[in-house]
């Protein structure tokens, strides 16, 4: 095991071990949480941690590998059983019998006793041919495979709750857009008014700044809307109850962007093949089905097995005279060695041999196919966050220059200079570019998020 994969091991241990105290404790009452007035990326994501339906099933798992572990473990020591009985008998014969079955007299004869037993005995297995120690070499690294499982069920986590609280953020950054281009078409009516009133402007001039802003109202009802299930899927990702949908208000910082041609692609490719929590899941898999097929093989050996046994008994005439009696008229004691060697068992421990070894060999190809896999993810994944970068700034130049246009498309107009159809075209194609600006913007986060899931860490920001 390397040392980066041993560290990330140690970080998900402690992380297992607050996990655990809050699975193992009384469920968690979601329907009295709600988020904090202002639901931060960070509060986001702790909150995940805790109320995540799906993280905390996958917590569940770190409970159950390491009793297989404390079992594995238990092998070495005897197994240990007390046992305690009473018996009853009472019988009655109403016709005696000579020594030949011949009737002698009749008579009416009960006969009852009782008696009871205390004991108890232990069971070691002394050797097997390396199988308990195999089998606690194959516990702990099921072990390390769940907490790899656990590890990757987190990173996952994260970027669904960072995409779900990114869109929730554009969708309120949407909202304050689309009042701005609401409160400029309301402006461009009065404009238009006011020149209609001077006879400098026409009717249809008016009429068609009135569709603006109704269809403007239009636009920004709808992205209300859609603003308000944005928060519904941010609160069911974090594991929130729906209700408190607008009980928050998400910070309105433009999320930060950078450019990527600085990112080393190989030593990115590098870092994910050695940290990526789905590479190690496969390869925390294939280790603990290796050490399956171990134990599989040791079932061809030998076994020596010890055994000793302590009993007390009692026996008493009267039907129930021995109940509840701890004492004792007879005292044994025995121990013994036994030797099982399997020279045939119908070939189920050469089936058995065969399963686990394919299951092995089918692992190492999961994890070898993981690497090749991650290693593609992670080389497209910088095509599309170079791609989005580039988007982005087009874009941005794109809606910069669209302002600056319709800035002298509306003093021409105002000139007389402009038809109302022509400035009308100009508003909507700046519209439309601040639009996919705000679109470009998040798209690039949403690309950084996908390449930070594939590699199990951030990317630099320089």
């Amino acid at each position: 095991m390397s040392a980066r994969r041993s560290l990330l091991l140690r970080r998900v241990r402690r992380v297992c071990l607050l996990a655990g105290v809050l699975v193992s404790g009384a469920p968690v009452d979601t329907g009295a949480q709600a988020p904090p007035a202002t639901l931060t990326l960070e509060d986001a994501l702790r909150l995940a941690r805790e109320h995540s339906p799906q993280y905390r099933q996958v917590m569940n798992d770190v409970r159950v590998v390491a009793a297989e572990v404390r079992e594995s473990y238990g092998a070495f020591l005897p197994s240990l059983s007390a046992s305690l009985g009473y018996n009853g008998m009472s019988t009655r014969t109403s016709t005696g019998q000579g020594n030949f079955g011949e009737v002698v007299e009749d008579e009416e004869r009960t006969v009852e006793t009782s008696s009871g037993s205390h004991g108890i005995a232990a069971r070691m297995t002394l050797f097997d041919g390396g199988a308990m120690f195999r089998r606690v070499s194959a516990a702990r690294a099921r072990e390390d495979a769940a907490e790899a499982t656990i590890a990757a069920s987190l990173t996952q986590l994260d970027a669904t709750v960072q995409r779900a609280w990114h869109d929730a953020q554009r969708a309120e950054r949407l909202i304050e857009l689309e009042e701005r281009l609401l409160a400029s078409a309301r402006e461009r009516l009065e404009r238009s008014e006011a020149l209609f009133r001077i006879a400098a402007g026409t009717q249809v001039d008016v009429l068609g700044a009135q569709v603006d802003v109704a269809s403007q109202e239009q636009t920004l009802a709808a992205a209300r809307d859609a603003a308000r299930k944005d928060r519904l899927v941010l609160l069911e990702t974090i594991g929130l109850p729906p209700q408190n949908a607008d009980a928050f208000v998400i910070p309105a910082d433009a999320p930060t962007t950078f450019d990527p041609a600085s990112l080393d692609v190989n030593a990115l490719v590098a870092q994910a093949l050695q940290a990526s929590p789905a590479v190690l899941q496969r390869r925390a898999m294939a280790d603990a089905a290796s050490r399956e097929a171990d134990v599989a093989r040791a079932g061809r050996w030998p076994s020596i097995d010890a055994n000793v046994n302590y009993n007390r008994s009692l026996r008493e005439p009267g039907a129930f005279d021995a109940f509840g009696q701890l004492g004792a008229q007879q005292r044994g004691f025995s121990f013994g060695l036994s030797a099982n060697l399997p020279i045939f068992s119908n070939f189920r421990t050469a089936a058995a041999i065969a399963r686990a070894e394919a299951s092995a060999e089918d692992a190492r190809e999961q994890a070898r196919a993981m690497r090749l896999q991650t290693e593609r993810e992670v080389r497209a994944a910088v095509i599309d966050l170079e791609n989005a970068h580039r988007q982005l700034t087009l874009a941005e130049q794109k809606a910069a220059l669209s302002a600056q246009r319709l800035e002298l498309a509306t003093e021409q107009y105002r000139l007389g200079a402009l038809d109302f159809l022509s400035l009308q075209r100009v508003i909507d194609d700046t519209s439309s570019a601040e639009r996919q600006a705000l679109d470009a913007r998040y798209g690039f986060v949403r690309a950084r998020v996908a390449l930070e899931e594939k590699l199990g860490a951030s990317l630099p920001r320089d």
